[in-house]
């Protein structure tokens, strides 16, 4: 039986015992006061006797009765913890706790399972004081029991949004998990309050849902309606316990999946668990969703999921939760993930490897044909070759700590489940082109603290045409090492997936840099988010020397060269030409949360923006420093709110020294043309283009300039002197205009 019903049954028991007790007191008292009224002397020994038994018994009938009432108090208390899950101080402090509003959080980091970065974080109610302590699990519990899982709900979108407003430089490339209640969405009310406070901020978010077997069907659909309106993306938590009543929710809305730690526990040593999660990150892929493993608690388990192939990686081993948000992970979990992935690349276990021993030149199609998979080089020099006019599907291998030249002649390679010419850590390779390469599927995996330089008068063509692929550098997912270009032939790179990047990779932690020396180099970049050249998440660093680049990017947001988001350093000389089609676009520099520099020394620059939101140079949203020092720079586009040079916030410090500046562009009727920012420095220059209403250019000394036409000549030199400076005014005429256009101080006599 229950244990209320044997307190109840003992507190029956009692009770009756009590009233006996009570009835006896009585009874010995009326005794005693008859006694008392005889007055005779032999009744008074007999009366005393009375009287003590009967004090006795009424100190003995008082415990008892107290003891009964402890019992009773107990009972309640027990029944008030089993009907609220808790006890009475509990359930006060928890309900002023939602009251007040004084939830804390502490924050899970979720790692780059490819590079061990810190991609996001989980957000995880907690409650601590001087005497009370709530976890995640028991706050959920007692809103349950209490009906205050709404209030639940409310709190937890408010809160963590607030923690990314306040701290925007921590989710500049980050995201938070927000762990939501199932069925107990906002009002519409609240909702919209929600969303007018915060906004744009919402796409720094991923509304996390748990149990979701047991959200209704209209639930949902509020929820996919919201989520489009927020532009937040969703991932389904605990997936694998039983995932076979939401395939179908999954398919219309998720973009993350996290899997259970039941599954990813002690893998390593269940073939059982293994194919469950096989399937599962098939399932994801096929799909396009992000897959999390959860729960990861051991170094055995992380190797294992990596070498699946595993998006992301959350555990206590990895990261615990803290109260703070991580900014770094340990040295150790960093490097062992590093690792891993670079032992997952060459597959040792799983694949035939020729290793060279004095080769001077081969053939990998022979190997290939023979069922390698792999051919590790460790000569100084070798040469690659085909003899037939079939790829090879093979990949070239270098190990760590390698310095080597490889020629490729007339080479043609596909690679399959890596790229086709894979660069360990702390090795340096020359690589020299002769006649026309080709690489199929996958290109050059240029990891951290690798350097690849590619000379000759030859010709490569590389096609990364999947998600997760190379084209020179690393793929959306990856960091990349120096890469430099350097030969006479032509560089083509035709990347398409849903990140695309055509060289460089997703991010740049080792501050490497990509230098186009020479050559033609052609990149073509397809995708949801494409960038020709650079990093995706920030920190670019671009030399372009003589090269001649033709860049094509397709996509929601695209970037020629430089960044998605974050910074980009770059400097030009070369001749290029770039054509970005999309919703967002940006040709050279960034789309947003970005600073840098952009120095254009020399060269023709044709920069082609067709998008919603534009900028020919600098940032849709950020704060760059932005100098033409010579060259010709002609920004062409169509849209609705384009930009010139700049940024959209008039935050860029921008600086016109000579060369052509010519802007040209159509946007909506219903806008206004955005030309070129509204604060700008001319000290010379032919420039061809005209300015928003309200600028007016400066030199370098504050002083105002008004625009004058030169005709009838080549070249415009002018020395320009005040009592508190000198300097040259420097412009030459172009072919494509009639006149030169110069800007000079109002009072400036020209001739």
């Amino acid at each position: 039986m229950h244990k209320s019903h044997y307190q109840l049954q003992d507190h029956k028991k009692r009770s009756l015992l009590l009233h006996i007790l009570f009835c006896l007191d009585t009874l010995l008292l009326i005794i005693s006061f008859a006694l008392a009224l005889h007055n005779h002397s032999d009744s008074r020994s007999l009366l005393l006797l009375f009287l003590a038994i009967d004090i006795m018994l009424i100190i003995y009938t008082a415990i008892f009765a107290y003891k009964n009432l402890l019992i009773v108090h107990k009972l309640e208390d027990y029944l008030f913890q089993i009907s609220h899950g808790t006890d009475r101080i509990r359930l006060e402090q928890f309900n002023k706790m939602l009251d007040d509003n004084q939830v804390d959080y502490q924050f899970q980091p979720i790692l780059n399972a490819r590079t061990g970065d810190i991609f996001a974080y989980e957000a995880l109610m907690t409650y601590q004081s001087d005497l009370l302590e709530f976890t995640s699990t028991e706050i959920l519990d007692l809103a349950t029991r209490e009906n205050r899982l709404y209030d639940i709900e409310k709190l937890t979108l408010h809160n963590n949004m607030e923690i990314i407003r306040h701290q925007p430089d921590n989710f500049r490339t980050k995201m938070l998990f927000i762990n939501c209640v199932l069925n107990y969405h906002l009002t519409e009310e609240d909702f919209s309050k929600l969303f007018t406070t915060f906004g744009s901020l919402f796409e720094k978010a991923v509304i996390q849902l748990n149990e979701i077997t047991y959200m209704s069907e209209t639930s949902m659909e509020v929820l996919k309606e919201r989520f489009q309106k927020m532009k937040c993306q969703f991932s389904y938590s605990d997936y694998g316990t039983d995932e076979t009543d939401v395939i179908d929710l999954i398919n219309s809305c998720a973009n993350y999946i996290k899997i259970d730690r039941s599954i990813t526990s002690f893998i390593d040593l269940n073939t059982k668990k293994q194919h469950q999660l096989y399937n599962i990150i098939n399932f994801a892929r096929l799909k396009n969703i992000k897959t999390i493993a959860t729960g990861i608690e051991r170094y055995e388990e992380l190797e294992y999921i990596i070498n699946l192939d595993i998006d992301y990686v959350q555990g206590d081993f990895l990261a615990k939760a803290d109260n703070s948000l991580a900014t770094t992970i340990s040295e150790e979990i960093f490097d062992s993930i590093q690792k891993l992935n670079y032992k997952k690349i060459l597959a040792l276990t799983n694949h035939k490897i020729y290793e060279t021993k004095g080769d001077s030149i081969l053939d990998p199609y022979t190997f290939s044909s023979k069922s390698y998979s792999i051919i590790l080089i460790k000569e100084e020099k070798i040469t690659f070759t085909s003899s037939s006019n079939k790829y090879a599907k093979i990949s070239l291998v270098v190990p760590d700590n390698q310095k080597c030249e490889i020629t490729l002649d007339n080479l043609m390679i596909c690679g399959i489940d890596r790229p086709c010419l894979i660069i360990g850590t702390n090795s340096s390779v020359t690589l020299r082109l002769i006649g026309n390469n080709n690489f199929s599927n996958d290109g050059i995996r240029v990891v951290e603290q690798s350097d690849l330089q590619v000379i000759g008068d030859g010709n490569l063509t590389i096609h990364a045409d999947r998600n997760g692929r190379t084209g020179i550098g690393g793929s959306d997912a990856q960091t990349y090492g120096n890469i430099t270009l350097a030969g006479e032939g032509t560089i083509k790179v035709i990347s398409s997936s849903n990140l695309s990047v055509g060289i460089g990779g997703g991010r740049n932690s080792a501050n490497s840099t990509i230098r186009l020396f020479s050559g033609t180099i052609i990149v073509n970049a397809n995708g949801y988010q494409t960038l020709g050249i650079g990093s995706l998440m920030g920190n670019a660093k671009i030399y372009i020397g003589a090269a001649n680049i033709d860049i094509k990017t397709e996509g929601t947001k695209t970037v020629g060269i430089g960044s998605i988001i974050g910074s980009a350093d770059i400097t030009t000389l070369g001749n290029i030409n770039i054509e970005c089609n999309g919703k967002i676009s940006t040709a050279i520099g960034s789309i947003e949360e970005s600073d840098g520099l952009i120095h254009i020394k020399g060269g023709d620059l044709s920069l082609s923006i067709n998008a919603r939101i534009g900028t020919g140079v600098g940032a849709i949203q950020g704060k760059y420093t932005i100098c033409q020092q010579d060259g010709n720079l002609t920004v062409s586009g169509e849209g609705y709110e384009l930009m010139g040079l700049g940024d959209h916030f008039s935050m860029s410090y921008i600086k016109i020294k000579g060369g052509l500046l010519a802007v040209r562009i159509v946007a909506s009727p219903n806008n206004t043309i955005l030309n070129m920012p509204r604060h700008i420095i001319i000290d010379g220059g032919n420039i061809q283009c005209d300015f928003p209403e309200g600028t007016i250019p400066v030199n370098s000394h504050g002083t105002l300039l008004t625009a004058h036409l030169i005709t009838n000549m080549d070249e415009f030199v002018q020395s320009i002197e005040t009592i508190s400076y000198k300097y040259i005014y420097r412009a030459v005429y172009s072919e494509l205009y009639p006149f030169i256009k110069v800007y000079l101080p109002e009072n400036s006599i020209i001739g």
